[in-house]
């Protein structure tokens, strides 16, 4: 110490205030150190299973963080957030306050995934007990009574929806699938029996028709989303049973750029087809284009006998039907 003294009594008065600023900054450097060391302790603490959480990142306390989440580094997230699974969030983000972050669905069908699902698609048919299709498609997500019918929608690999509708007698009168996204590796068997297949995304509703007995075509756009619909139903002379083959754009599956204009022209009823007419607008010429250009999400089958009860959406109990349709398209 005495010869620190010396060697300080014989500097110039800037290096002392020199050595006295590099001495606090090294304290500061310290205190600096334990105080990170403290706070990291909580780190991992609201964390759940396989979450990653990078260096020099900072996820303070009553955060809520979901399973198989990424965070990037020097990414602050506030106080309250919600992370939902398989969230991520890149490099250099801060979330504020009470700020959500929503888990988005990318399909994650493999070759393998879709062959099994064609070979369910292949499987069904009319007639079939209602405690087979639960024992193939497993456990339906919502289950709505609509004309003394019952109403079953199963979900396979999160992208195809099934709606299974039986009689009475636990029997099926009808089935109708549904693509959420288009994939033309999803095959619906032809109904026709010509060893063709009609792929989600890759046919249209015209390569989809057949030169067949149809009603007009069921279309409606408004009063939400539960009911905007185009809907075609032929009926298949050639098949063994009378049935109806169903061609379809519903809601809860995937769109394309047109469909609301072609559910808008094809559902007009007569004040607006007048309005069409005096604007000299051609709406079969217009659906007839919409038509060689839009493919259906929905294919289906049902028992021609129940054509007047099987319908786009269901009928019976409309806030049962919007929130089914609300969950299937937001899941």
């Amino acid at each position: 110490m005495k010869d620190m003294n010396a060697f300080m009594k014989d500097r110039p008065w800037y290096d002392k205030v020199s050595f006295v600023v590099a001495i606090l900054a090294g304290i500061c450097t310290v205190f600096s150190f334990f105080f990170q060391l403290g706070s990291s302790g909580n780190k991992f603490e609201d964390s759940q299973v396989n979450v990653v959480e990078s260096a020099d990142t900072i996820v303070n306390k009553d955060s809520i963080i979901g399973q198989n989440v990424t965070i990037s580094d020097n990414t602050a997230i506030s106080e309250k957030n919600i992370i939902k699974d398989n969230a991520a969030i890149g490099d250099n983000n801060i979330i504020g306050d009470n700020n959500t972050v929503v888990y988005q669905y990318e399909p994650q069908d493999t070759e393998e995934d879709n062959m099994e699902i064609n070979e369910m698609l292949q499987e069904l048919s009319l007639g079939m007990s209602e405690e087979y299709i639960k024992e193939m498609l497993g456990t339906p997500k919502f289950q709505l009574l609509d004309h003394q019918l019952d109403n079953e929608f199963y979900v396979l690999e999160e992208n195809i929806i099934i709606r299974c509708i039986f009689e009475e007698n636990h029997s099926m009168v009808g089935y109708i699938v549904t693509a959420k996204q288009a994939d033309e590796s999803i095959e619906f068997p032809d109904p026709t029996h010509n060893d063709k297949a009609l792929k989600f995304g890759y046919n249209t509703i015209s390569s989809s028709e057949y030169e067949t007995y149809n009603d007009k075509p069921l279309a409606n756009l408004g009063n939400g989303n539960a009911y905007n619909y185009y809907w075609q139903c032929y009926q298949l002379v050639q098949a063994k049973e009378a049935s109806g083959f169903v061609i379809a754009i519903l809601p809860y599956g995937f769109y394309e750029k047109d469909s609301y204009e072609l559910m808008r022209l094809a559902g007009a009823d007569e004040i607006m087809m007048s309005v069409y007419t005096e604007n000299e607008i051609d709406v079969e010429r217009k659906i007839s284009e919409y038509k060689e250009e839009l493919h259906p999400n929905t294919y289906g089958i049902i028992d021609i006998d129940y054509k007047e009860y099987i319908y786009p959406y269901i009928d019976d109990k409309a806030i049962y039907w919007e929130a089914c349709v609300d969950k299937l398209m937001e899941d």
